[in-house]
């Protein structure tokens, strides 16, 4: 029983991340350390082991950006290194990055000391309309429970603070708020000229606009 339950829960996250292959930006194949030399991207997915049975680089990309990392690479058809930044030792040839996957072998999963990189970082999904007035909220959950505000707010901190809290998405609003919920999108889509208020915490970016949502999904569906 333990065997077939393995098996299916196989299956089904095959098919979870079939539906999120197009979301992941790959990068390029880039060179790893070799020998003694520090690892590119520092952290081997199951700690002490970089090692996936069924390795497909939408697999390893997952399993980083769960993790919180926001750089994957899948290397040599079954290892998955994950980190906050690479390239210490240069790009390599696209050629270099051959290796079929041992899940899937119509795809390429890096090679020795070769990683397919990819940019598992949150992912924008665009400027959607809130709830007017008595209507409800598009996203539920203003995230200090009844309170929307965060002093400083970008949407890195607001991301954090819904994947914290276990939300799929994130939305920050106004300048100042951030809301979270496991879905979204009941008043539709705005243009992104009207998510066009900057951020408290950095001027540089935007965070939404007068019920006006940057869309942001921080949980694997």
């Amino acid at each position: 029983m333990r065997g077939a339950i393995t098996f299916t829960s196989f299956i089904l996250t095959l098919g979870l991340v079939a539906c999120n292959q197009s979301l992941y930006k790959y990068i390029g194949c880039y060179k790893d350390g070799t020998h003694s030399n520090p690892r590119d991207l520092s952290y081997p997915v199951n700690g002490g082991s970089a090692f996936i049975r069924y390795m497909t680089p939408i697999m390893c990309n997952e399993r980083c950006r769960n993790l919180g990392y926001k750089f994957a690479g899948s290397q040599h058809k079954t290892q998955c290194f994950c980190g906050n930044s690479f390239g210490r030792y240069g790009k390599a040839p696209e050629s270099e990055c051959s290796q079929p996957c041992s899940g899937d072998s119509t795809q390429t999963c890096g090679d020795g000391h070769r990683n397919r990189v990819y940019d598992v970082s949150d992912i924008y999904i665009g400027c959607y309309k809130d709830g007017m007035h008595s209507d409800p909220r598009d996203l539920m959950r203003p995230v200090n429970g009844v309170n929307a505000r965060i002093n400083d707010i970008t949407p890195d901190i607001c991301n954090n603070r819904c994947r914290d809290l276990g939300y799929k998405y994130a939305g920050s609003q106004f300048g100042t708020q951030c809301f979270c919920g496991n879905k979204f999108g009941t008043y539709g889509q705005a243009p992104e000229s009207e998510c066009n208020v900057k951020c408290e915490g950095d001027a540089n970016q935007f965070c939404g606009a007068g019920h006006r949502n940057n869309v942001y999904r921080v949980i694997n569906p």
